[in-house]
C-alpha cells in the first residue's frame, strides 16, 4: 500500500504546529497521519523523502529559534513507535526505523539544551526536599519508599495503599510527594491505612506531566531530583509509581537489595524500544531501588542531567548507559539475572546496576496476565489502565483476587 498523501499531510501538520504554540491542542487526527506517512515511506524505502522532510522541519524550527515544540514531537513519535510495534516491517527494518526515531529525538534534545538552556527548578521546592531529607536522617530513617501524586492520580494512590495493606507492607516508611495542590486530599486518603506515611506538599510551580524543553518543572525530573537529594543524605530509596503494586513480602526483598548492588531497576520491553533491540530489555522506571551511597549518587547526577535533556527518565537511563558503553553480564544475585558496572565520567568510582528478574518485577499487559504470575514477592506494573479515572474498581478487584486467592 502506497501512502500518496505523505508530503501534503506532513506540510499541513507542520504548518499547524508552527502557528499553534500550545502543542496539546494539536488535533489527534493530524499526528497519526504524519506518523503513518513516516511508516509507509520507510516501508517503501523512501527514506530520502522522510529525511528531506525532517531536515526541512528542523531548519524551520531552527530559524524560528524555538526547538521546544520539535523536541516534544520527537518524543511523542518515539513513544508511539516504542509502544506500538510496526507489524508490517520485518525485525531488521523495525530495528533500523526505531534507531532513526531515537537518534532524531536525541539530536533535537541536545541541540535545544545546548542553545536554549532550560530554567532550573524553584528554590522553594529545593528547600522543601532538602529539609525533608534531613528530617529523615535525624530520625534515623535508613530507607524510605518514595511516591509522587497529583490530583488525577489520587484514585491510584488509594488502590496502591489498599494493596500495600493487604500484602502487610506495614513497616516501610513512605514519603509521598504531592506535586500539585492535592496534599489535603492525599492526607485524608492516607489516614485510612495503618501505614507510616509522611505527606510532603511540594506544590510545584508550572508543573508539566512531561518536559516541554523550556523549564525543568516536569514530573520525571522531580522524581530523579528527589531520589538524588535523599541518596545524598545517605537514605536508601525504593521509588514506586502509583500503578506499580507490591505483592507479597517485598520488604524482605528490599533487605536483600541493601547488600547487593547500588541501583536496581525493574525490566520492561519498550520505551525506548531501541533499548529492547540492543539489550533485550529496557530498564523500567516504574520501580527502582537506590542505595544512599557514593556510587548511586554519581549515577543519579548523570541520570538527572540527562532526564532534563531527554524529557523522559527511561530514555535518559538508556542514553547514559549507551554513552558509558555498559556491558550487561549474567548475575548471581538472588532476585536478578543481569547486572552491569557504570563508570561516571567525572569519578573513578563505579556504580553497580542490577536488573530485577521478570519473576519478581514485571509488566502485565492485561488482567488475564496476572494468572501467569506465580512467584511472590513480586512487583506488578500493569499496562491496562492509562487513565487512572477509568476502570478503577476492575483494577482493584483483579489485584485483590491476585493478592488473596
Amino acid at each position: 500500500m502506497k501512502y500518496n498523501n505523505f508530503q501534503s499531510d506532513l506540510k499541513l501538520f507542520l504548518d499547524f504546529v508552527y502557528q499553534e504554540k500550545d502543542i496539546p491542542k494539536v488535533p489527534h487526527g493530524k499526528i497519526p497521519n504524519l506518523f503513518d506517512g513516516i511508516f509507509y515511506s520507510f516501508k517503501l524505502k523512501s527514506v530520502r523523502l522522510f529525511n528531506s522532510a525532517l531536515i526541512e522541519l528542523i531548519q524551520k524550527f531552527k530559524n524560528d529559534g524555538d526547538f521546544s515544540e520539535l523536541s516534544f514531537l520527537s518524543r511523542v513519535a518515539l513513544k508511539r513507535f516504542s509502544l506500538h510495534r510496526l507489524p508490517f516491517l520485518n525485525s531488521l527494518d523495525q530495528a533500523r526505523f526505531i534507531d532513526v526515531a531515537y537518534n532524531l529525538h536525541v539530536w533535537v534534545c541536545r541541540f535545544f539544551c545546548e542553545n536554549f538552556p532550560a530554567k532550573s527548578i524553584s528554590d522553594s521546592v529545593k528547600k522543601c526536599l532538602t529539609s525533608s531529607a534531613r528530617k529523615l536522617v535525624s530520625s534515623n530513617t535508613k530507607r524510605v519508599v518514595l511516591m509522587m501524586v497529583t490530583h488525577n492520580y489520587l484514585p491510584n494512590l488509594e488502590i496502591w495503599l489498599k494493596c500495600a495493606q493487604m500484602s502487610n507492607q506495614t513497616t516501610e516508611k513512605i514519603l509521598l510527594l504531592c506535586l500539585d495542590d492535592c496534599a489535603d486530599e492525599s492526607t485524608k486518603i492516607c489516614e485510612k491505612y495503618p501505614l507510616f506515611i509522611d505527606v510532603l506538599p511540594l506544590n510545584v510551580p508550572n508543573l508539566n506531566k512531561v518536559g516541554n524543553g523550556r523549564d525543568l518543572s516536569f514530573i520525571w525530573f522531580y522524581k530523579i531530583y528527589s531520589t538524588l537529594e535523599l541518596a545524598r543524605n545517605g537514605v536508601d530509596v525504593a521509588y514506586t509509581d502509583l500503578d506499580s503494586f507490591w505483592v507479597g513480602d517485598v520488604s524482605n526483598m528490599l533487605d536483600n537489595f541493601d547488600t547487593d548492588g547500588d541501583i536496581w531497576f525493574m525490566p520492561s520491553d519498550n520505551m525506548p524500544l531501541v533499548s529492547y533491540f540492543r539489550f533485550g530489555f529496557t530498564c523500567g522506571c516504574g520501580f527502582y531501588f537506590v542505595r544512599g551511597n557514593e556510587g548511586s549518587v554519581l549515577f543519579l547526577e548523570d541520570w538527572l542531567k540527562m532526564t532534563g535533556m531527554m524529557l523522559d527518565d527511561q530514555i535518559a537511563v538508556y542514553q547514559i548507559l549507551v554513552e558509558n558503553d555498559v556491558l550487561w553480564l549474567n548475575s548471581e544475585y538472588k532476585y536478578s539475572n543481569k547486572c552491569a558496572l557504570y563508570n561516571s565520567s567525572h569519578s573513578a568510582h563505579s556504580t553497580s546496576i542490577v536488573l530485577l528478574s521478570d519473576k519478581h518485577a514485571r509488566r502485565v499487559k492485561s488482567l488475564d496476565d496476572l494468572d501467569k504470575v506465580s512467584i511472590k514477592p513480586v512487583l506488578i506494573h500493569p499496562r491496562w489502565i492509562l487513565d487512572p479515572k477509568s476502570g478503577s474498581e476492575d483494577y482493584f478487584t483483579a489485584l485483590d483476587s491476585f493478592i488473596n486467592p
